[in-house]
């Protein structure tokens, strides 16, 4: 893996991960707790941790949503978080986030740049977050006919020439896939179960992705597994393995990955 880049992954909850390469932290769907989900969300200690920018989670850099069900935002504990912390770039969707009009106004003075994302189907934003690390971000259809309605963020992070691309609970759509990055050499994806369970997510992955290397994750802790999904997803691995990039599996709090 590519340890001498110095990107390193931390697992907080669910998606919730932690992204630190040299001097700069981000923060991906971080910030949530247990609403009644079959998920889990950050334990107690976690929460007061960041809430008071302490441990992992002092001078994070940039916050980014993928969308905001409950399993990955929380408007509440996000907007204290920003009260007691500033940051450089506070990145979120613009329509799923218009009823937390304290929390915008906050972001507005705790943030250098909020971004509210409101990106039409196949086009593409691009951000400079640092001198050494590049986002692009395009809109998606969020997974399930239930949530057609929902845009779901991705977001593609240029670490000095390696690429993370996190798909978050998008729809199985290699064709679209295929076409927002097709000029894209990905290292490292990462994907929920579903993609790999399902043959078209599978293709989504082999055919649009590509990456070098795919982590999983949006997995229940061993505790709060009341749904067997761990089972699942490790039956799903071994199922499929020959038909995938190389995969490692993020389902413990604190779990750590460098790559």
């Amino acid at each position: 893996m590519y340890n001498n880049k110095g990107i390193c992954i931390t697992l907080l909850a669910n998606e919730g991960i932690l992204l630190h390469h040299n001097d700069t932290s981000i923060l991906i769907d971080g910030i949530h707790v247990n609403e009644g989900a079959p998920f889990s969300g950050l334990s107690d200690q976690m929460l007061s941790d960041l809430i008071d920018g302490k441990n992992i989670f002092k001078n994070i850099d940039f916050i980014l949503f993928t969308h905001c069900h409950t399993d990955h935002f929380n408007a509440n504990y996000t907007e204290r978080f920003l009260m007691n912390n500033h940051v450089k770039g506070l990145i979120m969707p613009d329509r799923q986030t218009q009823k937390y009009s304290s929390l915008r106004k906050t972001g507005l003075m705790q943030a250098d740049h909020m971004v509210l994302l409101d990106i039409p189907l196949a086009l593409k934003k691009y951000f400079q977050l640092t001198y050494d690390i590049s986002l692009t971000v395009f809109n998606s259809v969020h997974s399930g006919e239930q949530y057609a309605d929902i845009e779901n963020f991705c977001y593609l992070i240029n670490f000095c020439g390696v690429q993370l691309f996190i798909i978050g609970d998008a729809d199985f759509r290699s064709e679209y896939f295929e076409k927002m990055l097709h000029d894209a050499k990905i290292d490292i994806a990462f994907v929920n179960p579903l993609f790999i369970n399902n043959k078209k997510g599978r293709e989504v992955i082999n055919n649009a992705i590509k990456p070098k290397y795919l982590v999983v994750y949006h997995i229940p802790f061993k505790n709060d597994d009341k749904i067997k999904f761990r089972k699942l997803v490790s039956n799903d691995i071994l199922k499929h393995n020959d038909d995938l990039p190389p995969v490692t599996v993020l389902w413990d709090e604190l779990q750590e990955i460098v790559f």
